[in-house]
C-alpha cells in the first residue's frame, strides 16, 4: 500500500451501529443457508472470533487474512480439525473482499485498520462484525456509519456486554426505574500488564508483510515489540487501555445512565509510570464526562501500577429502595431475568 493510501483514507473513505448478528439477509431467510465468512486477523481476537464461529451450524469460516503467514499452518490445522473444512488463505483485505464466496467479515485487526475494511467491506457488498473499539476517530466511526447506511449493509460492533444477559438485565432494571433517577456513575478498572520493554529496530521477519500491517497507519520500521500487541500502546495506533479494555466499561456507563449523545465537558488526565519502555499511551488514567441535562460520569484506568485485577461499575442514582426485602426481590429479579 502506498503512502498516499495511508495519509488520504480518512477524508475519502465512507461508527458503527449496532446489529442482531453478522449474517446477510439470504442466511436469515433459512436456516439451511451457509454464510460464508472471512475472519481478517487472528494472531490474538480473531482466534476466539474463529472458536466461537466454529459452534455455529449455519456458517463456514471460508477464508482467513492475516499479514503474518507464520501464523498459518498452525491455525489452519486447528480450523479443519474443528470444523472439517479448511480455508483458502489471503494477506490482503482487499483481495479477500474480491471473493465472491465471502457474504461478511469478522475484523479482528489493530485500531487503524477498523474504519477502512469496514468500509472497503459495505463497498463490496459484505456485512461486518468489527472489533472494539469500533474506530480509531470519531471521523471515522461517522464515515463507517454513512457506509453501512448507503451501502444497506449489516455493521456490528465488538462491544460484547451488550449481548451478556445479565447486564442485559441490570440495564433493564435501571430502564425501568426500579432503582430510582440514575444521575451519574463511577467506572474503574485495574489490570496489571507487563512491560513491552524497549527494543531497537530490526530486519522484516519472512513471512510478515510490515507495509501491510502499517496499512493506513505511519510507516516506522519493524521492532519486535509492537507487533503483535505493543501497538495498543503507540499514538498513532491505537486508542489506549482506554479505548481497549475501557470500551466495554464505558459502553455499560453510557447504557446505565441513558446518554446517546455526546458529552459538553470533558477532563482527562494521566501518564505512564513505573516501566522504562517505548509505549507512548498512559498506563493510569482517569476522565471525568459531563452532559447537557447534568449527567456525569467519571472513568478510570490503571494498568502496571496496581497487583489487583478487576472490574468496578457504580452508578449513582436516587430512590434507592431501603427496605431490605425489596432489594432480595431486586436481586431475584435480576439473577432470573437475563434473556
Amino acid at each position: 500500500m502506498s503512502e498516499t493510501h495511508r495519509r488520504d483514507f480518512i477524508p475519502t473513505a465512507a461508527l458503527t451501529a449496532p446489529a442482531p448478528a453478522v449474517q446477510s439477509a439470504r442466511a436469515q431467510s433459512s436456516p439451511n443457508e451457509i454464510v460464508n465468512v472471512a475472519v481478517v486477523g487472528f494472531h490474538s481476537r480473531g482466534q476466539i472470533h474463529m472458536r466461537e464461529f466454529a459452534k455455529l451450524r449455519n456458517l463456514r469460516i471460508t477464508v482467513v487474512c492475516d499479514v503474518d503467514e507464520r501464523l498459518y499452518p498452525e491455525t489452519l490445522d486447528n480450523l479443519e480439525k474443528t470444523t472439517g473444512h479448511r480455508p483458502a488463505t489471503e494477506t490482503d483485505v482487499r483481495r479477500v473482499l474480491e471473493r465472491k464466496d465471502v457474504d461478511a467479515i469478522s475484523i479482528a485487526t489493530p485500531d487503524y485498520w477498523h474504519a477502512l475494511m469496514t468500509i472497503w467491506a459495505c463497498q463490496a457488498g459484505k456485512d461486518v462484525c468489527v472489533e472494539k473499539p469500533v474506530s480509531f476517530t470519531v471521523t471515522e466511526g461517522r464515515r463507517m456509519v454513512e457506509a453501512a447506511r448507503k451501502y444497506k449493509r449489516i455493521v456490528q460492533g465488538g462491544l460484547n456486554m451488550r449481548s451478556d444477559p445479565s447486564t442485559r438485565a441490570a440495564m433493564r432494571l435501571l430502564s425501568e426505574g426500579k432503582l430510582g433517577k440514575v444521575y451519574g456513575a463511577h467506572a474503574e478498572i485495574l489490570k496489571p500488564r507487563g512491560s513491552i520493554g524497549r527494543a531497537q529496530e530490526s530486519a522484516v521477519p519472512p513471512g510478515v508483510n510490515w507495509d501491510l500491517y502499517l496499512g493506513p497507519t505511519s510507516m516506522r520500521p519493524f521492532t519486535t515489540n509492537i507487533m503483535h500487541y505493543g501497538w495498543h500502546f503507540q499514538w498513532d495506533m491505537s486508542t489506549g487501555d482506554f479505548g481497549n479494555t475501557g470500551v466495554h466499561t464505558v459502553d455499560e456507563v453510557l447504557w446505565g445512565v441513558g446518554q446517546k449523545t455526546h458529552p459538553v465537558k470533558v477532563n482527562s488526565a494521566g501518564g505512564f509510570y513505573v516501566w522504562e519502555a517505548d509505549q507512548q499511551t498512559p498506563n493510569f488514567q482517569t476522565a471525568t464526562v459531563e452532559y447537557s441535562d447534568g449527567t456525569n460520569r467519571r472513568h478510570a484506568d490503571h494498568q502496571s501500577v496496581r497487583t489487583l485485577r478487576g472490574r468496578h461499575l457504580l452508578l449513582r442514582h436516587q430512590g434507592i429502595p431501603r427496605s431490605a426485602k425489596r432489594l432480595e426481590e431486586l436481586h431475584r429479579e435480576f439473577r432470573g431475568g437475563g434473556q
